[in-house]
């Protein structure tokens, strides 16, 4: 399916490997700050941090939970979209993909530091799964949303063709995205209300 969709992505000319690169850098970026940040934390906030998380470490009610990781995952590839169709959204775009590298590094380093083991267990049965979905899509639209911002700040300087065909494409990848979010949102509502009865 990824093959497919980076198949699909390169024929609409809205993906290239320079800016997938980029893409993917910029999370990557910010996933290795967020998990810097989380090794210097200051004791204090560490510890009132840890305190705040073991407290609510209880299984979630589903339909509360479905609909913030929903809102979540679903809800940045929607504002990676908006930000795609104008030039000027092009820093706003990478500063989401940025935070969103930022969010899980730190989330990440921050459970394995404090929490030890089940810190390890936290990241490899709640975050893990719905990561190995949502993180592709997350970079795959922001590369998209990269390169058609690109086309339309060179369409606005040099003209040229129509770029509704682009659009239309544009918007179909969002929205086989979007659904990738929609999934990973699904699992990630889930798999808590299983995994922390084990802990």
């Amino acid at each position: 399916m990824a093959r497919g969709l980076l198949w699909f992505l390169s024929g609409t000319g809205l993906l290239s490997r320079p800016v997938l690169l980029v893409t993917a850098l910029v999370f990557l970026a910010g996933g290795v700050l967020g998990a810097l940040n989380a090794t210097q934390l200051e004791p204090p906030a560490a510890a009132e941090l840890k305190a705040w998380l073991e407290g609510s470490l209880e299984p979630p009610h589903f339909d509360r939970a479905l609909a913030a990781s929903v809102g979540q995952y679903a809800g940045t590839i929607g504002a990676l979209y908006l930000s795609g169709l104008t030039a000027i959204g092009i820093p706003v775009l990478l500063a989401i993909v940025f935070l969103r590298g930022l969010a899980a590094g730190f989330t990440v380093a921050f459970l394995v530091r404090e929490m030890s083991w089940p810190g390890v267990w936290l990241v490899l049965t709640c975050l893990l799964p719905p990561a190995v979905v949502y993180f592709p899509a997350l970079v795959a639209a922001g590369a998209a949303a990269l390169s058609f911002a690109l086309l339309v700040l060179r369409h606005c300087w040099r003209g040229g063709a129509s770029l509704w065909p682009g659009f239309i494409a544009y918007s179909v990848i969002m929205l086989v995205l979007g659904l990738s979010g929609l999934g990973a949102g699904l699992v990630a509502a889930a798999l808590p209300a299983v995994t922390l009865r084990w802990l």
